[in-house]
């Protein structure tokens, strides 16, 4: 048996592969608070005339510990992942609503006919 603070792992546990263990929605909204406090955290470090791009190119601005920086590293890859995701949903919606027509009434323009003589 392994013992880490207050986790214990029993060696039974080990053997075979894992369950697919999806999380409980009470976990995933832990997560997603838990990665807020991190962006905010994160973002308290940038320096004040810097733009969020500045911050994207360096992360580790104002972290001196290891953990800051490993921290800031990986607050950065999860704000790039999901900047990256939303950006892909929102293609994916624009794909769609050219396809049908556009979502709530907008879609692509469409010219108006020449008038002729």
């Amino acid at each position: 048996m392994l013992k880490k603070g207050e986790i214990t792992i029993e060696s039974t546990d080990m053997v075979g592969p894992p369950p697919p263990n999806l999380p409980s929605t009470n976990e995933l909204e832990l997560l997603e608070a838990l990665a807020g406090s991190a962006v905010i955290w994160w973002v308290s470090r940038r320096p004040i005339p810097w733009t969020l791009d500045q911050h994207f190119r360096n992360p580790l601005t104002g972290c001196f510990s290891v953990h800051d920086r490993t921290l800031a590293l990986a607050v950065r890859d999860w704000c790039e992942h999901n900047w990256r995701k939303q950006q892909r949903e929102q293609n994916q919606q624009k794909r769609v609503a050219g396809k049908t027509g556009g979502l709530h009434g907008v879609g692509p323009r469409r010219k108006k006919p020449t008038v002729v003589g």
